[in-house]
Parts: C-alpha cells; structure tokens; sequence
C-alpha cells in the first residue's frame, strides 16, 4: 500500500499552550477578556489500498478540510475554553465515503479558594470509522457515522502535601446504523 499526504496549515495566529502563554507571548487575537486562537488545516492524500483489502485495490485521492476555533479566557481568577472545530473529507473515488465530522467541548475551572477549584468539561464529537477499519463491517457501503458524549466534574481540594481530588467521569459512545 502506497500512502502520500500533503498539508497546508493557515492559521491568523500562532496558537499558544495556554492562556498564560498567549498573555505573555501576546498571540492570539484578543476578543475582551477572551483569546481567540482560529486556524484552518487543508490536506490532500493518496491511498493505493483505501479498503485495506487483499484483492481488489481501490486507490484515491483524499481531499481534508478541517477549520478550528478555540476561545480561552484571560481572567486573573476562574477559566473558561470553549473548542470548535470540524473536518470534510472528500473522495476522488466515491462520493459515498466523503465524510462531515465536528466537534464541540466546552471547560471552566472555579476558584473557591486558593487551596480549593472545581473543574468542569463536557463534549460532543461527531466522528466516523472509514470503510476497511477493523471495527467496521465488510461489506459497509459508507463510513459509519459515531456520536460521542463526555462530561467530567473534579473538586480539587490542597493541603500542605495532600491533594484530595474526587471526580466523576460520564462517556457516551452511539454508532449510527450503516446500510
């Protein structure tokens, strides 16, 4: 199997680790008390074998557009990011196996004191699993389509050398039904 990716990355602005980092570099594009950090992915790549299968080869080009947006605030106290982004996928091949993934997720931290937060996350991600991926049945004629949910709750609390830190985690996962 053959595989060539080329990749175009445009972005209106580096994109820091953190807010921290975008304070004291002074990237991003500042929105109010918020970091707005967009940037746009393009991509072409060739399979020789996109299916994976011994006979039979289909080869075809694979044509990604993924645009993404982070929004992080620049608060002295408490923190709030917001992350949206998705990604196109287009076949030479055939249309059947293009795809439309997206995802949202959204995170906070509350400062109850100096020892003590509260960190919250939820999400959501539309994705999908290709045709030849080893979960995805043989004869699928497209792509089959997930949904994924996440939330996650953690109270922090710090003394001294202790850190006392209970969480709860809630993950949802549902694959669409493909013909």
């Amino acid at each position: 199997m053959k595989k060539f990716c080329v990749a175009a990355i445009l972005t209106a602005c580096a994109v820091p680790a953190s807010a921290q980092d975008a304070r004291e570099e002074g990237l991003g594009i500042r929105a109010g008390g918020f970091i707005v950090d967009p940037a746009l992915t393009i991509g072409e790549e060739f399979d020789s074998n996109v299916f994976l299968t011994d006979t039979d080869e289909t080869d075809t080009f694979l044509t990604t557009v993924a645009p993404q947006v982070a929004i992080t605030s620049d608060w002295n106290r408490h923190g709030v990011r917001l992350d949206l982004g998705g990604e196109a996928g287009f076949f030479t091949h055939d249309g059947d196996d293009n795809y439309f993934d997206a995802n949202a997720r959204l995170g906070g931290v509350l400062d109850i004191t100096r020892d003590a937060r509260v960190t919250a996350r939820a999400g959501y991600v539309r994705g999908h699993e290709a045709r030849g991926s080893d979960d995805v049945p043989l004869f699928a004629e497209e792509p089959v389509r997930t949904n994924d949910f996440e939330s996650e709750l953690v109270v922090t609390v710090e003394r001294g050398r202790f850190r006392f830190e209970p969480f709860g985690t809630y993950v949802f996962r549902d694959f669409e039904d493909t013909p």
